[in-house]
């Protein structure tokens, strides 16, 4: 099933390559004194990707504590001489990614209502809180307790399907927008500097910002009709009131019409 703490988060940050940083051989900060276990990375939050090294020699996962978050590196035996890192440095901490996704996910279902619930175990349903350490997007509603389904789309599941899940990132990316047109519309203060006889203004960010989310609105709804199209490939999605001829829609539905001659003639009466 698709987890948003590992599969949503990657997700993410593949669709923001400028929120990612990769960094070689930092120095972590901290004494070298054979006595200080706690070190720190000089840029942080960052992903799990961490590789640490004394001089040349690799450091085992099993000698250390990391915490991407905050950046901190807990050795179990204090190291005697300067240990250096290779990682990847981001732009946003893993909680908040997760709570751009559980957004994503809400708009989602608001758009396009399947009944999907999130589960924070992939074994027995249990209502999922954004502080979980998986959150599991599940077919629902789920009795507590009850096995967790990977949600059908079409032919394929959800958690299988690249379309699905890029409208999932689509909407968690719209939701980063939006928090961030809010934020740019309550704290910036705009400036105006001159300079040499230039002047410096920085009141188009909060525009700028609003141009990037409506860009982002319509991918959004583009991926959902892509969606929409791979759940039913057969066309049942362009039914409506009155269906068009050529549909299953219009002929599971609507074809009773024909039969009297109330809405359609009797020679479009399909065979």
């Amino acid at each position: 099933m698709y987890d948003l703490v590992v599969d949503g988060v990657n997700g993410f940050l593949a669709r923001r390559p400028g929120l990612q940083r990769s960094m070689r051989r930092q120095p972590l900060a901290g004494l070298v004194d054979g006595t200080t276990t706690v070190f720190l990375l000089p840029m942080y939050p960052c992903k799990l990707d961490l590789s640490i090294y004394l001089e040349t020699t690799p450091v085992s996962s099993n000698e250390y504590v990391f915490y991407a978050d905050t950046g901190t590196v807990m050795f179990y035996t204090a190291p005697t001489v300067q240990p250096v890192a290779d990682y990847t440095a981001i732009g946003l901490t893993t909680a908040q990614i997760v709570l751009y996704l559980w957004a994503g996910f809400d708009l989602m279902e608001a758009l396009w209502s399947r009944q999907y619930a999130l589960s924070s175990s992939d074994t027995a349903y249990a209502m999922a809180s954004p502080s979980d350490s998986h959150i599991y997007i599940c077919q629902g509603p789920a009795s507590v307790g009850a096995t967790p389904t990977d949600p059908v789309v079409g032919t394929q599941t959800f958690s299988t399907s690249r379309i699905q899940r890029a409208w999932l990132e689509r909407c968690a990316e719209f939701a980063y927008l939006d928090s961030m047109v809010s934020e740019a519309a309550l704290s910036d203060v705009n400036i105006r500097e001159r300079v040499g006889g230039v002047s410096i203004s920085t009141d188009h960010r909060s525009a700028n910002i609003l141009r990037a989310r409506d860009a982002m609105w319509r991918e959004v709804i583009a991926s959902m009709y892509a969606a929409l199209d791979e759940q039913y490939p057969d066309g049942k999605h362009y039914g409506g009131a009155v269906g068009q001829l050529h549909t299953d829609y219009y002929a599971t539905h609507w074809n009773w019409q024909s039969n009297n001659g109330i809405l359609a003639p009797t020679e479009l009466k399909l065979q």
